[in-house]
C-alpha cells in the first residue's frame, strides 16, 4: 500500500507552463503541484509526467507539506498573478489524507488572496471542497478527468475511480453551483474513441449539467508510449494494441496521431458537443483554423492585478501571446506578459 510521506519544498512554487512562445497553446498560469512528479496513486499509463527521468514512481508519495506556506508567501509578494492551476502533474486528490489536507490548506491560501484557481482531478475526493468554508468561492473552477465511460478500459489506464463515481462527483459539484469543465483527455484512438463510447458519455455529462468539455488525442513520448501499449496489453483488450500502435506515429520524438485521424475525431466530438449543447475546446495540439475551430481554453481563470488598495482585480484570460486586449497598452501594465513564454518569478513582481 502506498503511504504519503512529508516534506520540505525548498525550490518556489509559482512557474508556468514550460511550453515556449511557438508551441504554445496555454494562456499563462501558475502551477501548484502538491506531490513530487510521478508521485501519483492513480499511476495513469499515460501520465507525460512519468516520460522524464526526473520522475519516478515507488513504494511512497512524497507530499510538499509546506505549500501553503511558500504559495501565501509567494502570492504576498506578487503584482500579478496569473490563475493558479492545482495540479499539472499529479492529483491533488488522490485517497491520502496528507495530499487532500494538503491541497485544502493551499486552496484555502489561493481563496484569502482572491486569486482565480483551477483543480485538475478525476478523485471524486474534490467533494471535500464542498464542506469547507469557501465552498461558495466565485473564483474557482473544477476540471474533472473523465476518459471513457468503459469502467475495464478506465481500469487499463490507471487506479482512478470508476467512471460512475466521477459523474455522481460532477454531478454534486454542478448542483451545488461549481464551475466545471468535464475532460476527456486524452481519448486515445483505437481504444477509447469508439463511438458508442463517446455518445453514452457526452450524453451521460450533458444530462448532469455540464457544458463545457475539453479533449486531446495524446502526446507521448516513446518511454510513455511503452507504458501506455503495455497497460493496454496487459488487460482483456490485447487485441486493441494493434489499432493504437497503427494510430500512433513517431513525430519529432513523439508519437502523436495522425493528421486524418486526428481531424476525423475532432469532428465527431464536435458534433457531439454541437447535439447536447456542450462547448468545445482541443488541449495542447495545434489546430489550422481553416479546417476546425475550437472554442478558446475555458480550464483556467482570470489573471489578475493587484490595486492600490491591495485586492487582486481581474484584467483579461491571460493569453497574452493571442488575446491580449491591447499590446501596446496591456490591461495588466506588463508588456513582457506577451512575449515572455514561459514567463519569469521577476516578471510577477
Amino acid at each position: 500500500m502506498l503511504k504519503a510521506v512529508p516534506i520540505e519544498r525548498r525550490s518556489r512554487i509559482i512557474h508556468d507552463f514550460p511550453y515556449r512562445a511557438n508551441h504554445r497553446k496555454c494562456p499563462h498560469a501558475a502551477i501548484v503541484n502538491i506531490t513530487k512528479s510521478g508521485h501519483c496513486f492513480f499511476d495513469c499509463v499515460y501520465c507525460y509526467a512519468k516520460g522524464y527521468p526526473w520522475s519516478r514512481s515507488g513504494g511512497s508519495i512524497e507530499v510538499y507539506e509546506n505549500t501553503p506556506e511558500l504559495l501565501d508567501a509567494e502570492l504576498s509578494s506578487v503584482a500579478i498573478c496569473p490563475p493558479l492551476y492545482f495540479c499539472a502533474v499529479t492529483d491533488p486528490f488522490q485517497p491520502l489524507d496528507l495530499v487532500c489536507d494538503t491541497s485544502l490548506r493551499s486552496m484555502r491560501v489561493a481563496v484569502k488572496h482572491d486569486v482565480y484557481f483551477t483543480i485538475v482531478t478525476k478523485s471524486d475526493l474534490v467533494l471535500r471542497i464542498l464542506e469547507t468554508s469557501w465552498r461558495n468561492y466565485e473564483r474557482l473552477r473544477v476540471s474533472f478527468t473523465c476518459e471513457s465511460i468503459n469502467n475495464k478500459k478506465l481500469h487499463a489506464l490507471g487506479k482512478a475511480p470508476p467512471a460512475f463515481r466521477r459523474l455522481r462527483a460532477i454531478e454534486e459539484l454542478v448542483s451545488d453551483g461549481i464551475d466545471v469543465v468535464a475532460r476527456v483527455d486524452p481519448i486515445i484512438s483505437g481504444f477509447t474513441d469508439d463511438q458508442d463510447e463517446l455518445t453514452e458519455l457526452f450524453e451521460a455529462l450533458s444530462s448532469i449539467g455540464v457544458r463545457n468539455v475539453t479533449i486531446s488525442t495524446g502526446t507521448f513520448n516513446a518511454r510513455v508510449f511503452g507504458t501506455l501499449i503495455s497497460g493496454i496489453d496487459s488487460g482483456p483488450f490485447s487485441d486493441s494494441v494493434a489499432q493504437v500502435r497503427a494510430k500512433y506515429a513517431l513525430k519529432d520524438g513523439n508519437y502523436v496521431l495522425g493528421f486524418v485521424d486526428r481531424l476525423k475525431l475532432y469532428k465527431l466530438v464536435e458534433s457531439l458537443c454541437r447535439n447536447y449543447e456542450m462547448t468545445l475546446t482541443i488541449c495542447l495540439e495545434q489546430v489550422d483554423p481553416a479546417l476546425f475551430r475550437p472554442t478558446q481554453c475555458t480550464t483556467l481563470g482570470k489573471l489578475t492585478v493587484r490595486d492600490k488598495r491591495g485586492h487582486f482585480t481581474p484584467v483579461c484570460r491571460g493569453d497574452c501571446l493571442t488575446t491580449c486586449p491591447d499590446k501596446d497598452a496591456p490591461p495588466c501594465e506588463n508588456k513582457k506578459l506577451a512575449t515572455e513564454y514561459p514567463y519569469k518569478w521577476i516578471t510577477l513582481r
